[in-house]
């Protein structure tokens, strides 16, 4: 089983879910191409890139209105049931609803697609799914530890907004800062669920603050999830990962394939 692109089908599903498409909808795009307009967008941000050229800017809105047509359609239906309708029932705007919803689908789905396989490998290589798989009461330890380790938002982009100095550095107000939060968070160690992590590290890579993703819960949950099947299969029986391959060039790092297959 190719484990990577079972999870982009996974992250493309939630993603209907989220615009509010039904699986039966008239014209309902196949999930893996839902996935892909999420990543078209993400793939145009570079770290030494401080704005879009207009073609950039225009591919990616392009890529957002596909996304909040159906958002749209669900928001003004009176389906209360579908997460647009919800944040309608909340006093959202339209606006704010497409908003909202685009921030899930490019920024939530991207780290459940890059975090749970190499998860997955982590757990692999360092011998602890049997373990897991006989008893659960691990299993929060292990993500956490898991998000700590591989650190799926390696790097932070900000804007100052007043003068200061950080570390010893002049900085201006309006200044481009890049934060590197691998190099903070794996200073800590190697990887190890029975250490607790620092509170100041603690989910430091969902960002701070007011920059505290907003993806977060459902990135959690759906990680939570896969895994747990993960772990159900593995105790009905064992697999290892037969072949690997890693993304070239890509800001989250991630598996290209991850090919698991059964014991024998």
């Amino acid at each position: 089983m190719e484990f990577v692109g079972l999870v982009k089908e996974l992250s493309g599903g939630v993603i209907s879910r989220l615009l509010g498409v039904r699986d039966n909808a008239p014209g309902r795009l196949p999930d893996n191409e839902l996935f892909n307009l999420g990543t078209s967008i993400t793939s145009l941000v570079r770290l030494g890139r401080p704005r879009l050229a207009a073609p950039q800017v225009a591919k990616a809105r392009s890529a957002v209105e596909i996304l909040a047509g159906p958002v749209r359609h669900a928001y003004r239906s009176d389906d209360a049931s579908t997460f647009p309708g919800r944040l309608r029932v909340l006093g959202l705007s339209e606006d704010e609803a497409v908003g909202i919803v685009s921030a899930f689908v490019i920024a939530g789905t991207e780290t459940l697609v890059s975090y749970v396989p190499r998860l997955a490998a982590l757990l692999f290589d360092d011998g602890r799914l049997p373990g897991l798989a006989a008893d659960r009461s691990g299993l929060p330890d292990a993500v956490n530890e898991g998000l700590r380790y591989t650190a799926p938002s390696p790097m932070m982009l900000r804007e100052a907004t007043a003068a200061g100095r950080l570390g010893g550095v002049r900085i201006r107000a309006g200044d481009r800062i890049l934060l590197s939060t691998v190099h903070a968070v794996k200073s800590l160690g190697g990887f190890d669920p029975g250490t607790p992590i620092p509170a100041a590290a603690r989910q430091l890579w969902f960002g701070a603050g007011a920059h505290f993703c907003i993806g977060m819960p459902l990135a959690m949950a759906e990680i939570n999830c896969a895994l747990t099947v993960l772990l159900d299969e593995y105790s009905r029986r064992p697999w290892h990962i037969r072949s690997r391959a890693v993304s070239r060039n890509v800001l989250i790092p991630h598996y290209k394939a991850l090919e698991l297959a059964r014991a024998n």
